[in-house]
């Protein structure tokens, strides 16, 4: 930097954290020593007084510091650009957009958001217009053109977002989607002799030995995954053969979860899914009918309630044969009163036993 800036430097140098010394070391490289990564200490520290305070510490105004830092900027960029480029991705992903699908609709959900609620909708439409393939089936990346055949994951976290997705604006057409790719999982990629769900298709290339994961890492491992799609299909659709692939997937996978439990939170996640009494909450009427109720609702964590915010006579089990205006809480296919209010909502909610309990 005090090659590029000379006399500029200080100001950029104390602006961004570096040190003589480095003010970072990487713990699994030793033999790299101690390096100085680019930062902004005062910013952290101060957040937006942070300008006015490095410019007292170098006895400059503000806008003599801004000034300064734009032009080291500038400087630093040319002499990066110097330099050979590190390469770059830029395909699209179909299972992590699944997973930012699910992303978004919680948010907009939980938050009462519209912009994030938008952004799911605008997301789920990319995905059916561009990565769905041929007899439904996911494409698995996009650089230009959708391409290569999808993966279990593809499958599966798509279908997974379009769940939150359902749950977040009740459009019964993203659960059915949902439905669709459960079937084509359950074609494609499960395997009832061994009782696991394969990452890639039977149609597939050929390989020399088929994958199963059951360990998470950056996300859900592909049988954790399956295994709680499945049962969401089995809570919304009163699907049991979905309900027994989980139950089977969780099986198969016991000693594995017993040995590392820390690896297989995922399966963990979908052992305790399967555990719980079967939750349903209803929330049915107009968008404006629904809107206080939904708000009560998403006040609480009920990660495994199904939850429908639909017209009244949609055509899904939890929405029959019962008017709207009103949320519906049912365990065990047990109903409770009608609740016409949130703080009715929220009294069947702790009725029921879905609420925490506290202590008196």
């Amino acid at each position: 930097m005090r090659a590029v800036l000379e006399s500029g430097a200080e100001v950029a140098l104390t602006a961004f954290g570096v040190t003589e010394h480095g003010n970072f070391a990487d713990p699994h490289r030793p033999d790299a020593g101690r390096r100085s990564v680019l930062w902004q200490p005062y910013q952290a520290m101060h957040g937006e007084a942070g300008t006015g305070e490095l410019a007292r510490d170098l006895g400059l105004s503000p806008t003599e510091v801004s000034e300064r830092l734009e032009q080291a900027r500038q400087a630093l960029l040319a002499a990066r650009s110097t330099r050979p480029q590190p390469g770059t991705d830029h395909k699209i992903l179909t299972s992590w957009n699944g997973l930012t699908l699910a992303a978004l609709a919680d948010a907009a959900r939980i938050l009462d958001d519209a912009h994030w609620l938008e952004r799911a909708r605008e997301l789920a439409g990319f995905l059916r217009a561009t990565m769905r393939g041929p007899q439904g089936r996911m494409l698995h990346s996009f650089q230009g053109v959708a391409r290569v055949s999808g993966l279990l994951e593809d499958h599966v976290h798509t279908a997974l977002g379009l769940v939150a997705l359902f749950q977040a604006r009740g459009d019964l057409a993203d659960l059915l989607w949902a439905r669709e790719l459960w079937d084509i999982i359950r074609q494609d990629f499960w395997d009832e002799e061994a009782g696991q769900f394969w990452a890639t298709g039977g149609d597939a290339e050929t390989l020399v030995a088929r994958q199963a994961h059951a360990f998470d890492s950056a996300i859900l491992s592909d049988n954790a995954a399956g295994a709680q799609l499945a049962l969401w299909m089995h809570r919304y659709f009163a699907d049991e053969a979905a309900l027994g692939v989980a139950q089977r997937t969780i099986s198969t996978f016991a000693a594995e979860m017993q040995a590392t439990p820390h690896g297989l939170g995922g399966l963990w996640w979908a052992q305790a899914f399967a555990s719980a009494p079967l939750q349903e909450l209803a929330v049915l009427g107009t968008p404006t009918e629904r809107r206080s109720l939904e708000r009560e609702a998403a006040q609480h964590f009920l990660p495994f309630v199904a939850l429908s915010p639909v017209t009244a006579g949609t055509a899904l089990p939890a929405a029959a044969e019962r008017p709207g205006g009103a949320a519906y809480v049912c365990v065990n296919h047990a109903c409770r009163l009608p609740a016409a209010s949130p703080e009715a909502l929220r009294e069947q909610l702790a009725l029921a036993g879905l609420l925490p309990q506290t202590l008196s």
